[in-house]
């Protein structure tokens, strides 16, 4: 049964192609597609496309009268010609403003993906009914790369794998991605946006340092770290690097309708903020990064709140010395198609539901959540290549 294609806000279809086209050319022209006959190679056809955007990605459009559809094939379409496309077996098919793109191009077909609200869509559609929009940065060379290994065919978890292996992570002093994932890798893909980060000033950070070291470590007891004591009321005992901002305009972190004051604060006062300073020559250190739930004041932290957002949802995953056990490390926000996500790395001391990792390279592996209804759902889970990892004791 002919279906529609899963339609979304701005319509993504993702093309990689090896060579580089113009942003603005006629219908799906690409340097390395074979002349438009209807007689294409073998070779071709069966040649393999992963769409995870490590190679560069361009973004067509579909063209055609208001009413018309382009129709999705699964198979390379033998025997159809294009003017007879919608009596050949479909999947379902495209309209006319429909973002879609070639992985590439045989004869008088093109090889596409379509990322839907609900579902990822991939098949033959006609060349002459694309055109293209944009197209991505040709993606740096970078020994870290990311694989999508639970959540395949989730439209956030696809598309956010383009955006991770897309990203140049650092552009004058390249950090990798354990660091930050910067906002600037949602340029060029359709579905994120950019949120625009307000980074507080010394003054500022040393004002809400002791608010921040007390959450994070709240005092039980009678203390014996006579450093933390000192500290918890001086903001001139900060002795690691602070990375601060909140966002404007605000982000809805749990998506209830009402936009939330966000401190998101990396380093002292929660742990280490320095990343990728060498150590041991084999690995790199990795920093503490959570977002922080303020009150109106901007001066007081929401706890109940922050714990519900951050904390490890599985009994007894307190730490010794903090509040709580956090879903991961290097905890990031990003939004896509109108919905805010969270993003960690998992810990070296236990993964998001707090289990031991079974060996270092465990905390390679990142994982994307969502907040909704007062709950944290774990939708996507990636891993990070690489050899740099944090040792058993980090």
């Amino acid at each position: 049964m002919e279906c529609r294609v899963y339609t979304m806000k701005f319509r993504l279809v993702v093309l990689l192609l090896a060579t580089t086209v113009t942003a603005r050319m006629g219908p799906a022209q690409a340097a390395d597609a074979e002349p438009q006959t209807d007689r294409p190679t073998a070779a071709c056809i069966d040649r393999k496309v992963t769409f995870d955007g490590i190679q560069l990605l361009h973004f067509f459009e579909v063209t055609g009268d208001h009413n018309s559809k382009l129709h999705l094939h699964q198979q390379y379409p033998v025997n159809c010609s294009t003017r007879q496309s919608g009596t050949c077996e479909s999947s379902g098919y495209l309209i006319p403003g429909d973002a879609v793109a070639v992985g590439k191009r045989c004869g008088m077909w093109s090889y596409v993906q379509y990322i839907g609200n609900e579902h990822v869509s991939i098949g033959w559609v006609e060349s002459a009914r694309l055109v293209a929009i944009s197209s991505t940065d040709p993606p740096a060379v970078q020994p870290f790369r990311f694989k999508l290994t639970k959540g395949q065919s989730r439209p956030v978890c696809e598309a956010y794998l383009e955006r991770l292996n897309g990203t140049n992570y650092g552009e004058s002093n390249p950090e990798p991605p354990f660091c930050d994932r910067p906002e600037y890798g949602s340029e060029g893909i359709p579905g994120f946006t950019r949120l625009n980060r307000i980074m507080l000033d010394r003054q500022q950070v040393e004002s809400l340092f002791p608010t921040v070291l007390n959450f994070w470590y709240p005092k039980r007891g009678p203390e014996a770290d006579g450093m933390r004591a000192r500290r918890r009321g001086d903001p001139q005992e900060i002795i690691d690097p602070v990375y601060a901002w909140r966002y404007d305009p605000p982000v809805d972190i749990d998506n209830d309708g009402t936009p939330d004051n966000v401190l998101m604060w990396r380093g002292d006062g929660i742990g280490t903020g320095a990343c990728n300073h060498f150590r041991l020559e084999t690995w790199t250190q990795r920093p503490d990064q959570v977002s922080l739930l303020m009150l109106a004041d901007d001066t007081s932290i929401d706890v109940d709140r922050t714990t519900a957002l951050l904390k490890s949802d599985v009994p007894g995953s307190a730490q010794a010395e903090t509040r709580f056990r956090t879903i991961g490390r290097s905890i990031g926000v990003f939004q896509y198609q109108g919905v805010y996500y969270m993003d960690a790395f998992s810990a070296p001391s236990g993964n998001y539901i707090g289990e031991p990792l079974k060996n270092p390279k465990e905390a390679n592996v990142l994982n994307v959540f969502l907040r909704k209804k007062q709950k944290t759902l774990k939708l996507c889970e990636y891993v990070m290549s690489g050899h740099d990892y944090p040792p058993d004791n980090e």
